[in-house]
């Protein structure tokens, strides 16, 4: 009976210690990823509203330079204030599991009105008002692609919170289980919840060392610098969340282990003495 009780235990104590592997890093996932106000927090650190509202204008520029109009047509047709507004309603949508389009109606209008303006103070003649069109829908366009990512993660809006919903779920789920086990470990009388406490501690440090290795977090790079740096730094987060959980866990299976010690010397003593 003793044996069984004691395979039992470290079976118990084994599945314990992965499970709250598992529950710290979903927990990790969401504190960061799956945090919308810690990700708009994240692109304010990173100035990406700033880079965007430039790389919109870079862009315009460019495409502008054969086009024979003048820079000064981009006048205020947008502000850097606008750019943010639009990318967190953009942020808010991904979580909110919706997709709207980008409202460029202001833009366009206001560049209409500079091109007109442009074109009566320099009495330019415009010979096909279809391609004129066509150049402001173009431009417009840059700031559409630029505020939603080039429509890169719009066929990633279901699947992004999907996971989201089985998180919550296996959140639930794992701390469930982790209290049944814990209660059962305490009425087969384990005393070793301190190596259980370290093996998730040490397991979360190889997870990171063995990820962090492997992959060049700070060369990742994906659509733009900007964008990149964003990735990168959350990244960079979430390893050093994996530290700190990795190191409280040995600490605490450290305390547990001595408090345990001391216990059982304490509970041998009483024992002689009654004996």
């Amino acid at each position: 009976m003793k044996k069984a009780k004691e395979i039992l235990g470290y079976i118990f104590g084994f599945i314990l210690s992965i499970l709250m592997l598992l529950l710290s890093l979903i927990l990790i996932l969401k504190l960061t990823v799956y945090n919308r106000n810690y990700i708009k927090k994240v692109m304010s650190k990173n100035n990406y509203y700033q880079e965007v509202y430039n790389g919109i204008i870079n862009d315009m520029e460019d495409y502008m330079v054969s086009s024979g109009l003048s820079n000064e047509i981009l006048k205020d047709i947008f502000t850097e204030d606008d750019v943010k507004k639009d990318i967190n309603n953009f942020i808010d949508n991904i979580y909110l599991n919706k997709y709207e389009n980008i409202d460029t109606d202001k833009i366009s209008e206001k560049l209409n009105n500079n091109i007109n303006n442009y074109i009566n103070k320099y009495n330019i003649e415009i010979n096909s008002k279809k391609e004129l069109e066509l150049f402001v829908n173009d431009m417009t366009n840059f700031y559409k692609n630029e505020i939603n990512v080039y429509g890169v993660l719009n066929n990633l809006i279901n699947i992004f919170n999907k996971v989201n919903k089985l998180i919550n779920i296996l959140i639930v789920i794992l701390i469930i289980i982790s209290i049944i086990l814990i209660v059962l470990l305490y009425i087969i009388n384990i005393n070793y919840f301190g190596a259980i406490f370290a093996a998730s501690g040490l397991m979360i440090f190889f997870i990171k060392l063995f990820i962090y290795e492997k992959i060049d977090m700070n060369n990742i790079l994906l659509i733009s610098d900007y964008f990149s740096n964003n990735i990168q730094y959350v990244l960079n987060t979430i390893g050093n969340y994996m530290l700190v959980i990795g190191y409280c866990f040995i600490v605490l299976g450290f305390l547990v282990y001595t408090i345990s010690i001391k216990y059982f010397k304490t509970n041998k003593k009483t024992l002689k003495k009654d004996n």
